[in-house]
């Protein structure tokens, strides 16, 4: 009787998913946008994982599982990307509004 072939991109994505467990959701920044975040930890020392242009929150995967338990790692999704959402007014995609929108999470 042959094996049964498993997807090895369905057992990778669940695997991701066991590892991502904590509290996600939507912060409201100053202009009304919608910036995705997942933190995961309970304690008081955050680390804050900004990623590049063109990555979004799954880039951070294996940090979040390897400090979970000794520090509070946050993750957020810049506008437009991920699970983010567009910007209403287009004047507001600068530095100073990616920085916005990371108080806005925190």
């Amino acid at each position: 009787m042959p094996l049964k072939k498993t997807k090895t991109s369905d057992t990778k994505r669940l695997k991701l998913f066991q590892m991502r467990t904590g509290k996600e959701g939507y912060a409201k920044s100053f202009d009304g946008t919608e910036i995705y975040f997942h933190s995961v930890g309970n304690w008081k020392i955050p680390i804050i994982c900004c990623n590049g242009l063109g990555v979004s929150t799954f880039f951070w995967v294996y940090l979040e599982q390897h400090f979970k338990d000794t520090f509070q790692v946050v993750t957020l999704d810049y506008l437009v990307h991920g699970k983010s959402f567009l910007k209403k007014n287009t004047k507001n995609y600068t530095l100073a509004a990616l920085n916005q929108d990371l108080l806005a999470v925190l």
